[in-house]
């Protein structure tokens, strides 16, 4: 898979995902907040990862 559509999917999948309208408003913010990170390290993975 291209990284282009790698990158495309894992957003899809990420941002397809809902909480339950019961969860807490601190832990939606966290959900969202890691959603977001998520993103981040699909498109700069450099960012997440440990250097020799």
């Amino acid at each position: 898979m291209k990284p282009e559509n790698a990158a495309r999917y894992q957003q899809e999948v990420v941002g397809s995902l809902e909480l339950d309208p019961a969860v807490a408003d601190g832990t939606r913010r966290s959900f969202d907040r890691l959603r977001m990170v998520f993103g981040y390290g699909v498109m700069c993975y450099d960012l997440f990862t440990p250097r020799s």
